[in-house]
C-alpha cells in the first residue's frame, strides 16, 4: 500500500497565518505529509492513512477560520503511480459541492440522484411516513449492524429495536441484517 491524499479547496481565501496554522496541523494530524498548495488548492499526500476523523477536521477548521474550506479525502492506493493518475483525474472534476466528500460519498449521491420518492413509496411500503422507525433502522445500518450502538443512539432499547427489525423485514421483504439487503436499503436510507 502508498498512501492517500486529501485536497483542501478555499486556500486563497485564507489570510497567511491561517495557512501556516493548517499546514502545520496538517503535519501533525499525517504520518508524512508532502503538501503543497496549487491555485486555489492545498494537497497533502501521505503514504500511510491516519485514523483522523477529516469531516469533523475540516468543520473544526471553517469554524476557527470563519472560513468555508472544503475537503475531498480520496482511497488508499497501492502504487505512487495510482495516486497521481487518480490525482490528476479528481483534481479537475467540480467535486467540492460539500464540506467534506470522499469517493464513498461520491457513489452515495450519484446513486441517490436516481432514486426517487415513489421508490421509496413501494420498497417501505406502510412505513413510509414513520420517520422515527425508518431512522432507528438507519441507525443500525450506519453503525454497522451493530444493535446495542444503534439502539444507544436510537434512544430505545435493544429488544425493540430487534423487533424493528422483524417488523421491517415483515413489510418490506427485507432483512437489513443480511448484507445484500442491508447494503440495497441504506441507499434508500441515506438521505433521510
Amino acid at each position: 500500500m502508498y498512501g492517500y491524499y486529501i485536497l483542501i479547496k478555499g486556500i486563497t481565501k485564507l489570510n497567511p497565518f491561517e495557512k501556516e496554522t493548517l499546514i502545520e496541523l496538517l503535519n501533525d494530524l499525517m504520518v508524512q505529509p508532502d503538501v503543497s498548495i496549487h491555485n486555489d488548492i492545498l494537497l497533502a499526500i501521505d503514504v500511510v492513512r491516519s485514523d483522523n476523523d477529516w469531516n469533523v477536521i475540516i468543520n473544526n477548521t471553517n469554524s476557527d477560520f470563519y472560513s468555508d474550506l472544503r475537503l475531498y479525502e480520496s482511497n488508499h492506493f497501492n502504487t505512487k503511480n495510482q495516486l497521481l493518475t487518480h490525482l490528476q483525474e479528481t483534481i479537475d472534476k467540480p467535486i467540492f459541492t460539500k464540506t467534506y466528500i470522499n469517493d464513498k460519498t461520491i457513489f452515495y449521491d450519484e446513486v441517490n440522484k436516481h432514486v426517487t420518492e415513489d421508490m421509496k413509496k413501494e420498497l417501505f411500503k406502510s412505513l413510509y411516513n414513520d420517520k422515527e422507525f425508518l431512522q432507528s433502522i438507519k441507525l443500525y445500518l450506519t453503525y454497522n449492524q451493530n444493535k446495542s450502538k444503534a439502539a444507544k443512539e436510537a434512544n430505545l432499547h435493544r429488544n425493540t429495536l430487534e423487533n424493528r427489525l422483524d417488523k421491517f423485514y415483515k413489510i418490506t421483504g427485507f432483512d437489513v441484517r443480511k448484507f445484500e439487503d442491508a447494503a440495497f436499503v441504506y441507499v434508500f436510507l441515506r438521505n433521510l
